[in-house]
């Protein structure tokens, strides 16, 4: 049988447990731009997840990441600099990632977001 002072130690604690596991679900991507790519193509997180991916631009055009299906994405940059966007993982599938610069997707400029 535990004591009082055990079980006020393990409520005090749960609040910790539970923000660390938060923290846990969190999933960070980076995403490098160039000419005319996203590293990597593919990227996988889980349902539900926090996502906060960070967009590197070295390229020498400026680039952004969208992901049109999510309604998210990341401000225009110029080279050398980085942007963020951060958006909750939706249901399982494959949602598309552009960099809607005119001319930049067509021109190759895709990658994956694969939630699973």
């Amino acid at each position: 049988m535990s004591s009082p002072r055990d079980t006020i130690a393990r409520l005090a604690a749960a609040p910790l447990a539970l923000a660390w596991a938060a923290s846990a679900a969190a999933a960070d991507v980076t995403l490098t731009a160039s000419e005319f790519a996203f590293e990597p193509g593919t990227v996988t997180v889980e349902e539900g997840e926090r996502v906060r991916v960070v967009l590197e631009n070295m390229g020498v055009l400026a680039h952004n990441v969208t992901i049109p299906a999510l309604d998210a994405g990341t401000a225009t940059i110029q080279s050398a600099k980085a942007a963020v966007v951060e958006f909750t993982a939706p249901e399982p599938g494959r949602y598309e990632i552009v960099c809607t610069v005119p001319g930049h997707e067509e021109a190759g400029m895709r990658a994956t977001l694969r939630v699973e």
